[in-house]
């Protein structure tokens, strides 16, 4: 645990201007930290961003690996929420806030020394020894996975783990990762064997292990929840005495307003529920939805459902409007003459900033009746010169005339300067891309690591698939770009010119030369037993039927991406069973990675390039 409390001085040594490349337009690189505000934090150790940018620990609290803890491993010391070795931490070196400096900057068995002892290498604040150090595998700032260690500098899992989003897990009993990563257990199920159990008894139920006996929201079967005040037992919902289950309530149906007599029964508005009857009181009927007075009643005038008008009345049971006004249909007393919603007419509406003048409608001096409102077409944005013409977003409207701010241009719809957006730099059609750096003086600046493509933006010519090693040469959708030059992609393998899937490719399985001449081909290996009737479920995929792609497999199959024969094209990986549009984050050697702002940072099965997906949820 001794690399734990370095995130303070790496922070202040990226500000100073040690980083290279920029996060967002700030002039700030943080990679592998995180950009906090305006400074690069390590979100594993600090304790005011703790596992994330401004998740603060309590003041007896340290960070460590991302969460905030009550106390310190063996060995290490609190210095101000930070759990550090003070033995190797040049920050708090034998002691907390005890800073090494000038020629001895290192700290060494908690003593400042002009350098680290031999085999180690100084990582901020530290010496860490890259070759076997988790927080710094082959290089400074590589941390391994939660649970991984290092070995030669490599991160690798312990032996019975793999590597999966949340670190390295033993898959036959982490309930998190049950059988494979990310296949989560439900609340209250243990793993066992890379299965997932609920306790003796129990079922899953919406996500969680219930006893359907007991449990009163799933009572009997999963999803029957029984209603407030009545408890689950033996697996059904039992209501107090004199009391009947009536679905969401419990009810006494001699005296229930809402369930009077039997459970499905709502007595009207004013009534009351005697012995187990509706009863509206005397001078009124019952209409239904009220007790009503039919001789004043507005709902209910003369008799049941017949509606007056709004604005008039009901005098004995007849609706009037006031003198002037005429019923519009049973909807609304209107005087026709100057209403401008029923101007003439019944619901005839005049335009928005019209009035109704003796029954015509009638738009202000200088303005025109465009159908839905009154537009001065000299200086209306909507309606410039003549009605419903729209000028472009940002645009003003002169004489009738559209006009964009002096500079800028109208592109799609929009004025924009093309001397500044990387939308449209240069041209109307020239996007910088999402490796720019931004537009000035109508060209793309590209980020380092990337070339300007022209119309295409700047592009990594090392990892990009639309864009690889040359400006418009693109690779095929079974290809991937690594260092510049098209390669089959992670799982396949080039046979006779094309990618395929030796796992599953019938004419080529295991191997190019492996042909299972009219067999099935079932993980690399040729059986005559039916895709169907594998150990582990699989679809039979090609033409004639004989390639068995498992349904795990088609979770990341490029060719085989959800369903059979769904192939992702060369923008897009697999994940989850759908393919998702992806575009290298150039700035990044490491996840997580601000260059990819709302997108998820992952990393490339096989190159190993950091690229960020757009829409996914988890990373192929």
């Amino acid at each position: 645990m001794q690399h734990r409390g370095w995130a303070i001085l790496p922070a202040v040594i990226l500000l100073g201007g040690v980083g290279c490349g920029s996060d967002n337009g700030t002039g700030i690189e943080c990679a592998p930290f995180t950009l906090c505000g305006e400074a690069c934090v390590d979100t594993t150790n600090d304790p005011q961003h703790c596992g994330g940018c401004d998740t603060a620990c309590a003041p007896d609290e340290a960070c460590d690996a991302g969460a905030c803890v009550a106390f310190c491993d063996t060995g290490e010391t609190n210095c101000g929420g930070v759990c550090v070795n003070v033995q190797g931490n040049a920050i708090h070196c034998g002691a907390c806030d005890t800073p090494c400096s000038g020629a001895t900057p290192v700290c060494v068995s908690s003593e400042c020394a002009a350098e680290c002892p031999a085999g180690e290498t100084q990582c901020g604040a530290i010496c860490a020894d890259l070759q076997s150090d988790a927080g710094h595998c082959g290089d400074c700032g590589t941390a391994c996975p939660p649970g991984g260690i290092c070995n030669a500098g490599v991160c690798e899992c312990p032996a019975g783990q793999v590597a999966c989003a949340s670190g390295c897990s033993d898959v036959s009993a982490d309930p998190a990762n049950c059988g494979g990563c990310g296949d989560d257990c439900a609340v209250g199920a243990s793993c066992i064997s890379g299965v997932c159990e609920c306790p003796a008894g129990q079922e899953v139920c919406n996500g969680a292990c219930v006893d359907t006996l007991t449990d009163a929201g799933n009572c009997g079967q999963c999803g029957n929840g029984c209603p407030p005040g009545a408890p689950c037992e033996g697996g059904a919902c039992i209501c107090p005495a004199g009391q009947v289950n009536c679905g969401n309530a419990c009810a006494e149906l001699s005296s229930d307003l809402l369930h009077c007599g039997d459970c499905n029964t709502v007595c009207p508005a004013g009534a009351s529920c005697t012995s187990g009857a509706c009863v509206c009181p005397a001078g009124t009927v019952d209409c239904g939805d009220e007790c009503a007075v039919l001789d004043t009643s507005m709902n209910h005038c003369g008799t049941c459902g017949n509606g007056c008008p709004a604005g008039g009345t009901c005098n004995t049971g007849v609706c009037e409007c006031p003198a002037g006004e005429v019923d519009c249909f049973g909807v609304v007393c209107a005087e026709l003459s100057s209403d401008a919603q029923n101007c003439g007419v019944c619901f005839n509406s005049c335009p928005a900033g019209g009035t109704c003048v003796a029954g015509a409608c009638e738009c202000p001096a200088g303005t025109v009746d465009c159908g839905w409102d009154c537009a001065e077409l000299s200086t209306d944005v909507q309606h410039c010169g003549q009605c419903n013409n729209d000028c472009p977003t940002g645009a003003t409207c002169n004489n009738g005339t559209c006009q964009c701010p002096v500079g800028q241009t109208e592109c799609n719809g929009r004025c924009v300067d093309l001397q500044t957006d990387v939308d449209h730099c240069g041209t109307c059609d020239t996007n910088c891309g999402p490796a720019s750096a931004g537009c000035a003086n109508g060209q793309c600046l590209c980020s380092f690591g990337t070339t300007d493509c022209g119309d295409a933006g700047c592009r990594d010519l090392l990892a990009d698939p639309r864009h690889c090693g040359i400006c418009g040469d693109g690779c095929q959708n079974d290809e991937v770009c690594d260092g510049g030059g098209c390669v089959c992609r992670p799982g396949l393998i080039p046979c006779n010119g094309n990618c395929i899937d030796p796992l599953s490719n019938n004419a080529h399985c295991g191997d190019c030369n492996t042909d299972c001449l009219g067999d099935n081909c079932y993980l690399g290996q040729c059986t005559a037993t039916d895709c169907n009737n594998q150990a582990q479920p699989a679809r039979a995929c090609d033409p004639n039927g004989n390639s068995c792609v498992t349904l795990a497999n088609m979770n990341s199959n490029p060719l085989h991406c959800g369903d059979c024969g769904d192939d992702c094209n060369r923008g897009e990986v697999c994940s989850d069973g759908n393919c998702e549009n992806f575009y290298p984050a150039t700035p990044c050697t490491t996840c997580p990675c601000n260059f990819c702002g709302n997108d998820l940072c992952c990393t490339y099965p096989g190159p190993g390039d950091v690229i960020c997906v757009q829409g996914a949820q988890v990373c192929p």
